[in-house]
């Protein structure tokens, strides 16, 4: 894979994408997987594994998938999908705001752990 491919999970009920990071190892997606290359500027590869993890995209894969043993999303059910393209400041705006959403949730997480603690130690304290 290259840096900006986008890895759709197309097997399974657990279907994402996610963008191929120059960082990350060296790999090859399985069959499991289909690799999605982003060719005009007009797209982020970032904006499109997003859209591609909505809720209500996720749901309307689910529904369009295959249904097997396995379920599968097939190629034509991903080249089909309609997909808004605002411009790239548009777009780099969704990522920013969906990055400090996820980096809030994070903290918030964090914080009910820490405060979770201090209560366990109060305890502890109370009971010595």
């Amino acid at each position: 894979m290259k840096a900006g491919e986008i890895l759709f999970a197309a097997k399974g009920t657990k279907n994402f994408a996610s963008v191929y990071e120059e960082h990350n190892p060296k790999a090859v997606a399985s069959t499991s997987f289909f690799v999605i290359s982003v060719k005009e500027e007009k797209i982020l590869p970032e904006f499109l594994a997003w859209f591609i993890n909505q809720p209500e995209m996720k749901l309307y894969l689910r529904n369009s998938s295959q249904s097997t043993s396995m379920p599968s999303i097939s190629k034509s059910t991903l080249e089909a999908l309609e997909i808004p393209v605002p411009s790239i400041q548009v777009q780099k705006s969704i990522l920013e705001l969906t990055n400090l959403r996820q980096a809030e949730l994070n903290l918030k997480t964090r914080i009910e752990a820490l405060r979770q603690m201090q209560i366990q130690h109060q305890i502890t304290e109370l009971l010595k």
